[in-house]
């Protein structure tokens, strides 16, 4: 993630100011009460910090960093500490030294003189510099501090995500990478896509697979495209042992959102369609990746399930009317929930919803399975309230609870009451 810029950082540090060692006439001609407090310093420490800041002034910097170190080993209280440290970090600035400015900070915070107000932002570059050193403990330490001491934003919150992350505490990583999200919608500020790409590459380092989950989803809500319903719908394929009931209806899926790629997704998508029967989805797939130059004619499996799929479409389609009359009147609720696959597979959702239904109303036992059919035919038909209410009767706790939950945010993506995709049609 792009943390905060040196040129932002150098901004909020000059802020700061130098302290005056001699103070110009007409500030002498203002009344005592606008003055700040009086520093304790010795002639013997002032003489080499007075020539360190006419250096300074004159933008000689060899001789300001030389006079100011001289300053420094005279240093015995902690205004001359501060003060040393305080010319030290222009010097680091002017000088765009990040070292100086780094040891500059570190000696300003020991000294103790750093007003209240300051603290928490000199804490939080304090920490900045320690992550920019690698050493995380301390930048999470620091930036701890910092925000206990009330410093808040979006750098922060990022740099503290950085620090956990490195220092083997990715969930605490995790969370500030949330605090950052809601603090720039707070502002009404657009959420970078690499915010939420930089929660999953954090999660899935780390193999905490729900948060991968968690992380991928939040990312196709802000970002729909193509590429990011892939990555979410490819890591749960992959760290999830789907039967073909469900990786069918996961590829049905990825199809609706424009995420098949290759040869691997076309293929286990037409097989797990051929395997159950659905003899016009198999087929389809395999002329959609054709088509899109996703699969290669020449290979062999491709091209056995392409050929039964083709050679058993006549008859299938021959037998549906027969069997739709019989789904009505048989008490074996495979009957229905059967004859409305294979009318799936041939874009007719509008006849497979009512044929699923009766399978429901015959006892059928896997619910779910069918329930999710019910709602995919429904999304693809159009009929989103129909959908939204199918989805609804799955177990959220069960093996398709997450598959649905996908099938879900799509739905909500889609605007409520907006018309789905045209089903695919099977020949």
């Amino acid at each position: 993630m792009k943390l905060i810029s040196k040129a932002a950082m150098a901004t909020a540090l000059a802020l700061g100011g130098v302290a005056m060692l001699g103070a110009p006439a007409t500030a002498a001609k203002k009344e005592k009460k606008e003055e700040g407090p009086k520093l304790e310093m010795s002639n013997e420490f002032r003489k080499p910090a007075g020539e360190a800041q006419a250096a300074l002034a004159a933008n000689d910097l060899a001789t300001a960093k030389a006079k100011i170190t001289e300053a420094a080993a005279l240093a015995k209280n902690p205004d001359e500490k501060y003060v040393s440290a305080q010319i030290l970090l222009q010097i680091g600035l002017q000088s765009k030294d990040e070292a100086v400015q780094s040891e500059a900070i570190t000696a300003m915070i020991d000294s103790g003189r750093v007003p209240a107000a300051d603290l928490p932002k000199f804490k939080f570059y304090a920490g900045k510099f320690a992550y920019d050193k690698k050493d995380y403990a301390k930048s999470k330490a620091l930036l701890t501090e910092a925000e206990q001491a009330g410093y808040t934003g979006t750098d922060l919150y990022l740099l503290l995500a950085e620090a956990n992350a490195n220092s083997g505490a990715a969930p605490q990583g995790l969370g500030y990478i949330e605090k950052a999200i809601a603090a720039e919608k707070a502002a009404g500020k657009p959420v970078p896509e690499e915010w939420y790409k930089r929660g999953i590459s954090i999660a899935y380092q780390a193999k905490l697979m729900p948060e991968v989950a968690k992380w991928t989803r939040l990312n196709v809500q802000a970002f729909p495209t193509p590429e990011n319903w892939r990555t979410a719908l490819v890591i749960y394929r992959d760290n999830t042992n789907l039967d073909n009931q469900s990786m069918l209806d996961l590829m049905r899926l990825m199809r609706l959102t424009k995420s098949l790629a290759g040869e691997r997704d076309y293929f286990e998508y037409a097989n797990s369609a051929f395997e159950r029967g659905i003899y016009g989805e198999a087929k389809s797939v395999i002329d959609e990746g054709k088509a899109g130059g996703m699969l290669n004619t020449s290979n062999q499996a491709i091209s056995d399930v392409y050929t039964q799929a083709s050679s058993k479409i006549a008859a299938d389609k021959k037998e549906l009317a027969a069997a739709e009359r019989e789904a009505s009147t048989s008490n074996n609720f495979r009957v229905a929930s059967g004859t409305a696959d294979a009318l799936m597979g041939y874009g007719e959702d509008a006849r497979a919803i009512p044929l699923y239904k009766i399978a429901l109303q015959k006892g059928a036992t896997d619910k779910d399975t069918i329930n999710t059919r019910i709602g995919i035919a429904s999304v693809r038909s159009g009929n989103i309230a129909g959908a939204r209410e199918a989805f609804a009767q799955v177990n959220a706790s069960g093996p398709r609870g997450p598959l649905v939950s996908y099938w879900t945010l799509y739905l909500d993506q889609r605007g409520g009451g907006a018309t789905a995709s045209a089903a695919p049609t099977g020949n």
